[in-house]
């Protein structure tokens, strides 16, 4: 994001200014009813019913900021003025972080947990000024050796905000626990047990509720 903001503030191409309005057409259309553009695109064509949830379109933003990113990267050699433009969009973005974190203690609402996001935002706080230094070593003139070594480093730290940034999303299970032949059969213990032509297995109402629910 900061290289993507970066990009759109320093580079004058063509690609650029597409890719920049994609970016931000789709953020908008991603707001779905809560903005008048998408309801009216969708009655100008009805065949963007098929698009269930408008959030979608947050996917072509994630498609487009690596591009972008890469282009902040070529545009930092070319322009003398790069650290002083990398540090003010770093003090926003730490600010928002700031102000995140200020907002989630403040106004926190039954069910969050405040000390998580807190320590998660100086987490963030922590990878957003590791990036910012390694910016600032790859705007100033380095030696070869440490211009190829950057990158990479620029890679990493990027790789662990996105890999420590929120808990395990889905959870797993072994293979064993669902490939197991008659598993359910044993560890349920049935009696009757289910079979062909006689006794059958049927969720309870509330089980069915809470499948179909949540």
């Amino acid at each position: 994001l900061w290289l993507a903001l970066l990009t759109v503030l320093t580079a004058r191409s063509g690609r650029v200014r597409l890719l920049g309005t994609a970016a931000v057409v789709a953020l908008v259309f991603a707001l779905g009813d809560h903005t008048p553009v998408y309801p009216a695109l969708h009655r100008l064509i009805p065949l963007l019913s098929l698009i269930t949830y408008p959030v979608k379109f947050v996917l072509l933003v994630a498609f487009i900021a690596p591009l972008l990113a890469a282009f902040g990267l070529a545009a930092m050699r070319e322009r003398t003025d790069s650290a002083r433009r990398i540090v003010f969009l770093g003090a926003i973005l730490l600010a928002l972080i700031g102000g995140i974190m200020f907002w989630a203690q403040r106004f926190s609402m039954p069910g969050d947990d405040v000390r998580a996001t807190l320590l998660n935002g100086l987490s963030r706080a922590g990878f957003l000024l590791a990036t910012g230094t390694l910016l600032l070593l790859l705007a100033r003139s380095v030696g070869i050796a440490l211009r190829r070594v950057l990158p990479l480093l620029l890679l990493a730290v990027a790789w662990l905000d996105v890999l420590t940034h929120e808990p395990t999303q889905n959870p797993t299970t072994p293979p064993k626990n669902y490939y197991d032949l008659n598993l359910a059969r044993t560890k349920l213990a049935m009696n009757p047990q289910p079979e062909l032509g006689g006794s059958r297995a049927m969720l309870t109402p509330m089980a069915a509720y809470l499948f179909v629910h949540s």
